[in-house]
């Protein structure tokens, strides 16, 4: 690895372009290999991701969620100072306890915690089922990953950085470089990085195979629903979750096992979010995306050191757009350094 040194990364999604953007900002010499037009879309393609850091039925904040929420916000107001469209709505994010004993922890927990604030029942919009109160998550919001995603390739390609398409099948040492092979792709480089999200990593050898990290796939819906009388409302996060914008809402929550088959009307009205936001539950469906997502065991995102000059950043399921520019900053910084570690998000 030299001072400035060849890079290219393996995945177009929101890992692979922010990680891109960030080393080529950082002075090096970049090439995107993305997954060509027509190819199994990834689980970046989804029409709307929220950006919440509080998770879970205690409705907690891990560290480095916080801190990727304040990174992409930072992000944002970079991509707009350079002339692009980020894609970002700071609406704030509404938790709905279902329960009392729930609304009590997260009416204490706001009490302490800058970052959130609680509404009582009697304050909360008419348009919420929310007996027990609101929790809100102050600086949350949610993206249009489309229009992200195409302000950090440009954003990437204005930083020098270079853009090919193409089925990357094989990586291989070549000499104390990597060879990355496939559908049209012959190239080599001092680093390669692989952000492959969900999909099976290319062909490795044995001994990198060996140290790929351990996955979990699941596959989930987002679907998007006629909503004209949700406009203005918040982003309604949990297990399930609604985003709303221009008269439709975009509803997601849920998973199970990839290739099974789903039943999507029903499966609005029997999530979370309906009972929360009652207007959903008879929601005519117009669109429905699929896609297979994939965490770790540990379920933290990982930047992985497979060998030397070889990493591999996988396992960002439900939180590729919350983490991807912290993620993306600390691996440059190490590449800077010239010296490659494993980074647990």
């Amino acid at each position: 690895m030299t001072a400035s040194a060849s890079v290219l990364v393996v995945g177009g999604g929101v890992v692979g372009r922010a990680c891109a953007r960030a080393a080529a900002q950082a002075g090096h010499h970049v090439t995107i290999v993305a997954a060509p037009p027509g190819a199994t879309p990834g689980a970046s393609g989804l029409p709307a991701a929220l950006l919440n850091p509080y998770r879970g039925r205690r409705g907690a904040a891990h560290p480095a969620d916080l801190y990727g929420l304040e990174r992409t916000w930072a992000w944002a107001n970079e991509l707009a100072g350079e002339g692009f469209t980020p894609g970002v709505e700071r609406t704030g994010v509404w938790r709905v306890p279902d329960r009392e004993a729930q609304a009590n922890a997260w009416r204490a927990q706001a009490e302490t915690d800058p970052g959130l604030s609680f509404i009582d029942p009697e304050d909360v919009d008419a348009r919420l089922h929310a007996p027990f109160g609101v929790m809100v998550v102050r600086q949350g919001g949610w993206l249009r990953p489309d229009v992200h995603l195409a302000a950090l390739r440009a954003s990437f390609e204005a930083s020098g950085g270079h853009w090919l398409e193409g089925l990357v099948q094989r990586v291989s040492p070549d000499g104390t470089r990597w060879r990355v092979q496939g559908d049209g792709i012959d190239a080599t480089a001092d680093v390669v990085l692989l952000a492959t999200g969900a999909a099976s990593p290319p062909g490795l050898p044995p001994a990198v195979q060996a140290v790929w990290p351990d996955l979990v796939r699941h596959e989930g819906d987002v679907r998007t629903v006629q909503a004209t009388d949700l406009v203005g409302l918040a982003p309604v996060a949990g297990g399930s979750y609604a985003a709303f914008a221009d008269g439709t809402a975009f509803v997601g929550g849920g998973h199970r096992e990839p290739g099974t088959a789903a039943d999507h009307e029903k499966a609005v009205r029997d999530l979370h979010v309906a009972w929360a936001v009652p207007a959903l539950r008879d929601a005519a469906v117009v669109s429905v995306w699929t896609g297979v997502r994939a965490k770790t065991t540990a379920g933290r995102p990982v930047v992985q050191p497979l060998a030397p000059g070889l990493t591999a950043a996988v396992g960002f399921a439900g939180r590729g757009f919350l983490v991807a520019a912290a993620a993306a900053e600390a691996w440059a910084a190490q590449l800077s350094a010239g010296r490659l570690d494993r980074l647990e998000l």
